[in-house]
C-alpha cells in the first residue's frame, strides 16, 4: 500500500491521488479539471513528514476561505481551487511503511507509476525505452518486469543485475518523506520551543532565531498551546476577543495574517499554524518541537515584566 487519498469534484468520478499526483488541467494530469480557473499544473501531492501535503504550484489554493501555498491533507476537508472549484477530501490512507529500493547507500521510495532501471543501475521515474527491467504497481503491490518474465516483489526481495543490486525494503513512513522545497530564510525542519504568558508568546528556533508577540497573534499561539488539539476559529476568537464588540470572523482572518506574516518575516516556520479545512485551526508541531504553558507564573514574560 502506498499513501493516497480520495477525492471528489463536481462533475467528476471519485478519484484517487499518490504521491506525485498533478490536479490541474492539462490531460495528463491524476485529477483533470478542465475548468478556466485552474491551471495546468495547479497543484500537486507530496508526502511532508509522514503526510499527505497539497503544494499550490501555479494557482490559487483555499482552505478554509483563506489562501495558502500548501496544506496538509485531512478526511472531511474542502479545498477551493481557483478561487471557484471546490475538492472534497473523501479518505486519507497513510499505511506504517512504505516499500523502497536500495541500490548501495541510496533508497528510493516506489510512491506511484511505473519505474525504470537504468545501467548503474539506477532507478527513474517512468517507463524508459531500453530499460534494464521495470517496476509496476498492482493491487496491493509491486510487479518487477524483466524482458517479460515478471514476478512480484516485496519487502525482503532482491533481483541481482550485471551492474548491481536492487534490495527491497520497507521504511518507516516518516523515513519516507521527500525533502521540503523552501527559501533559505525559511529553515522549517528546525526545532521550536513555543513558550506562551498571558499576554506575550515567544517562539525560539534551534539556531537561536527568535520571534516575540504581543497583542492578537500571542494569544493566537497561546489558545492553540493551551487546547492541544485542533479547535473551531469560532471557540478560539470568543476567548480572544471576549467582552469587546467586534466582528468575530473578520478579526481572526485578519489576526492570522497577521501572525503568518510575522512568522515568515522572522524566518520561522511560516506553516505553524494550519488550518484544516472544516473551521479547525491547530499547530503543525514537528519532531524535537517543545511547548511551555507559562500562563500561571507570577511574573509576565521572560524578563519578568509584570
Amino acid at each position: 500500500m502506498t499513501p493516497s487519498l480520495l477525492l471528489r469534484c463536481s462533475g467528476l468520478p471519485d478519484t484517487r491521488l499518490s504521491v506525485g499526483g498533478m490536479i490541474g488541467r492539462a490531460p495528463g494530469s491524476a485529477l483533470c479539471v478542465d475548468q478556466p480557473t485552474i491551471s495546468e499544473a495547479h497543484a500537486i501531492v507530496s508526502l511532508r513528514g509522514g503526510r499527505l501535503v497539497l503544494l499550490g504550484l501555479r494557482g490559487a489554493l483555499e482552505v478554509d476561505g483563506e489562501r495558502v501555498a500548501e496544506v496538509v491533507l485531512r478526511e472531511g476537508q474542502d479545498l477551493r481551487l481557483g478561487g471557484s472549484v471546490t475538492v472534497h477530501v473523501l479518505s486519507v490512507d497513510l499505511p506504517r511503511t512504505v516499500l523502497a529500493v536500495q541500490i548501495g547507500r541510496d533508497r528510493t521510495v516506489l510512491d506511484s507509476g511505473t519505474w525504470s532501471v537504468l545501467a548503474g543501475p539506477r532507478l527513474v521515474r517512468g517507463d524508459v525505452e531500453g530499460a534494464l527491467g521495470r517496476l509496476r504497481p498492482r493491487e496491493g503491490g509491486w510487479l518487477w518486469d524483466q524482458g517479460g518474465d515478471v514476478r512480484a516483489v516485496g519487502a525482503g526481495a532482491q533481483v541481482d543485475l550485471a551492474e548491481g543490486v536492487l534490495r527491497f525494503v520497507d521504511l518507516p513512513l516518516s523515513e519516507a518523506s521527500r525533502p521540503r522545497t523552501v527559501g533559505a530564510d525559511a529553515p522549517v525542519s528546525l526545532p521550536l520551543r513555543i513558550e506562551v504568558w498571558r499576554e506575550l508568546s515567544r517562539i525560539t528556533t534551534a539556531d537561536g532565531r527568535r520571534l516575540d508577540l504581543v497583542g492578537h497573534p500571542a494569544r493566537i499561539l497561546r489558545e492553540l498551546v493551551l487546547n492541544g488539539e485542533p479547535t473551531h476559529w469560532e471557540e478560539l476568537a470568543g476567548t480572544i476577543w471576549e467582552g469587546t464588540e467586534v466582528h468575530l470572523r473578520d478579526s481572526w482572518r485578519r489576526q492570522l495574517q497577521v501572525l503568518r506574516r510575522k512568522l515568515r518575516a522572522a524566518g520561522v516556520r511560516v506553516d505553524l499554524v494550519q488550518s484544516l479545512g472544516d473551521g479547525r485551526a491547530m499547530l503543525d508541531l514537528r519532531s524535537g518541537d517543545v511547548l511551555e504553558d507559562r500562563t500561571f507564573d507570577a511574573r509576565e514574560g521572560p524578563g519578568g515584566r509584570v
